[in-house]
């Protein structure tokens, strides 16, 4: 329940519009390196990897350029 809870905090910090953008880009962030991750056999299907570090450096972009991003997007 740990990415739960960084979620949570993300949220407060960031704000209502901002972290539907983060979580989004968590999302991709993490999929993107785990693929690359699977496509380089350094890990396998049943390796379990983290994902608070793809959402805590989706938090830390939203937070530097988030402003910016949601104005071009809402």
């Amino acid at each position: 329940m740990g990415d739960v809870k960084l979620a949570f905090m993300m949220g407060v910090m960031l704000g209502f519009h901002r972290i539907f953008f983060a979580l989004f880009w968590g999302i991709i962030l993490g999929g993107v390196i785990t693929l690359i991750l699977l496509l380089s056999r350094r890990v396998t299907r049943q390796t379990a990897l983290p994902y608070g570090q793809y959402l805590a450096l989706a938090g830390i972009g939203m937070l530097i350029w988030g402003a910016d991003y949601v104005q071009r997007f809402l």
